[in-house]
């Protein structure tokens, strides 16, 4: 079916039914009905090449979600970064209300707002975290306030906070807290329910299959160690 240049016709006989396939035959059965059921079909053996396929997919459709997580937590918490850089630059910072609305109009503040979300999910107080880090040094003279204050908050942030359990989507994504459209919310919800459900299968798949995760070897997680029954040299 996949190797006529012009077209492809398929043709099902219904004036002969089969007893093979059909117990007993089914007189209202149609052409398109004898055709979805032999499309959802398949009697062989799925191949290694497939199982891989089927795998690298799985990952694929992961990344698509993580990537629609965190598009819509960008939208759903701008509002409220908003408010929170506007309030520490001109309480904390000195500046006037005209150079705030520059910052959150520039282009590092998607950064920015990112960087806080990670920070939430490290467990740092925010409000209070934002606040220190536009107080530590003037912001009169930066050119973009934003990148200055998302490198300081990145700089500040890289680990989570003592005792804290990262609050992380699939291990990767910061979760996305605090007030939000109620939409937003489950939209995000949905999200993260069907990566974690994704990375479930993908995990029960390779112990099954005894194979290493997709993208495994390019996490770094026990470089350099010697594996049971390999010498280093």
């Amino acid at each position: 079916m996949t190797r006529g240049r012009q077209s492809n016709t398929a043709y099902v006989a219904l004036d002969r039914p089969d007893p093979l396939h059909s117990t007993p035959p089914d007189p209202n059965m149609t052409a398109c009905g004898v055709l979805f059921g032999v499309l959802n079909h398949t009697g062989a053996e799925v191949s290694a090449h497939q199982t891989t396929e089927a795998e690298q997919n799985r990952w694929a459709g992961i990344a698509q979600l993580a990537a629609e997580y965190e598009s819509i937590a960008t939208v759903a918490q701008r509002e409220r970064w908003t408010r929170l850089v506007r309030g520490a630059l001109c309480s904390a910072g000195g500046l006037a209300p005209d150079d705030a609305d520059r910052a959150v109009q520039s282009e590092a503040f998607s950064v920015l707002a990112a960087r806080l979300r990670r920070a939430e999910a490290y467990g740092y107080d925010v409000d209070a975290l934002l606040s220190r880090l536009v107080a530590r040094r003037s912001l009169l003279d930066a050119d973009d306030v934003a990148a200055v204050l998302a490198a300081r908050l990145g700089r500040a942030t890289t680990r989570p906070l003592r005792g804290v359990q990262p609050d992380l989507v699939g291990g990767r994504t910061a979760a996305a807290r605090g007030p939000m459209p109620e939409e937003a919310v489950r939209a995000l919800d949905e999200r993260r329910a069907l990566i974690e459900n994704h990375l479930r299968e993908s995990r029960r798949h390779a112990v099954l299959s005894r194979r290493p995760l997709p993208g495994a070897a390019h996490t770094g997680r026990g470089a350099g160690r010697p594996q049971p029954g390999v010498t280093m040299r």
